[in-house]
């Protein structure tokens, strides 16, 4: 007998739900429901209640939307900075080794995951991949790492 209860319940549960959703969005379905409530409720209250879920919905979207465009802001000052990074790293590198023409492994496999990264994923632009196309055939020193780099 309580799960023929339950079961009622959650079908009536249902049923409000989704005539909630339409009547929220068809202006049709409002009126229909406002009549309804005039000949067996208390329709000021409703379209009272329906008003105010109204506003918050609307609330609702327009902080949504304000928080999407901000994000969107910081998530393009992110890349922007990241490009930025990647590039003053080549820069760096290179010049620091150019008289010697020799990387460190250390740095030389910075320099792969690096290019990875701003090359291939990021786009980035010609100047670095240049810089990183000479820095391709240095020589590298083994002579100061660790020895499960080898």
């Amino acid at each position: 007998m309580m799960e023929v209860i339950k079961d009622v319940a959650a079908v009536l549960g249902v049923i409000l739900s989704f005539a909630s959703v339409i009547t929220l969005l068809s202006k049709n379905a409002r009126t229909a429901l406002t009549k309804l409530i005039r000949k067996y409720g208390n329709a000021e209250e409703a379209e009272t209640t329906i008003g105010e879920i109204k506003a918050l919905l609307e609330r609702h979207i327009t902080d949504d939307e304000r928080f999407k465009a901000e994000l969107k802001t910081q998530s393009e000052i992110n890349l922007e900075f990241t490009k930025t990074q990647c590039r003053s790293l080549i820069k760096n590198t290179f010049y620091r080794y150019e008289d010697s023409r020799v990387l460190p492994l250390y740095e030389k496999k910075t320099l792969i995951l690096i290019e990875d990264l701003y090359i291939n994923r990021l786009k980035g632009n010609s100047f670095a991949e240049f810089l990183l196309d000479e820095m391709r055939d240095w020589e590298i020193d083994y002579n100061n790492c660790h020895s499960e780099e080898n």
